[in-house]
């Protein structure tokens, strides 16, 4: 049974009588940063736990909140820029990042994708009734962008992101 589904069982969110595992089941669009079982395990391992089972609401609910993006489906071939246009279900913002890469003899060179910076996808793009799932190894962490970085980035803010620089206020976000 995959650890990920477990953890989705387990969460609820902000209302905890909707279990976060009902909410995909229903209609709406949604993109899911799943982790591989080997993934959770090694955050089960740095949490000092044996199991999911083990892990308390709040991290059930973290893990399972920062892998979701609700409201579209994102395909890796539609990512033009370096984060999602939407946030997560912590209302955080995804970075996406990609490496090109070898295989350990420094030979074939291929791009990997990394979502903020920490969770490499393993495969991408599968497609399902209500959105997308890339299955990523491992669990996906915040995003450890600075603010400052972030607003640059934002294309929907470019005025107010100026405004900042011109006052000496941007400086101050670091």
């Amino acid at each position: 049974r995959c650890d990920f589904v477990k953890i989705l069982e387990r969460a609820t969110g902000e209302k905890d009588n909707l279990r976060l595992m009902n909410l995909l089941s229903t209609y709406g669009s949604y993109t899911v940063f799943a982790p591989t079982n080997e993934a959770v395990m090694a955050y089960l391992e740095e949490k000092h736990v044996n199991s999911v089972d083990e892990l308390d609401k709040l991290d059930c609910d973290t893990i399972a909140l920062n892998s979701i993006i609700e409201g579209k489906a994102y395909f890796t071939s539609d990512q033009s820029s370096e984060s999602y246009g939407k946030t997560n279900m912590l209302d955080l913002y995804m970075s996406i990042s990609s490496v090109e890469e070898t295989d350990e003899d420094g030979t074939n060179p291929h791009l990997v994708m990394y979502i903020n910076n920490n969770a490499r996808l393993t495969h991408v793009d599968d497609s399902v009734s209500n959105g997308v799932v890339h299955t990523v190894g491992k669990v996906v962490g915040r995003n450890n962008q600075m603010l400052q970085k972030m607003l640059e980035k934002d294309m929907n803010i470019h005025i107010f992101y100026q405004a900042l620089e011109r006052t000496g206020w941007a400086d101050s976000l670091d």
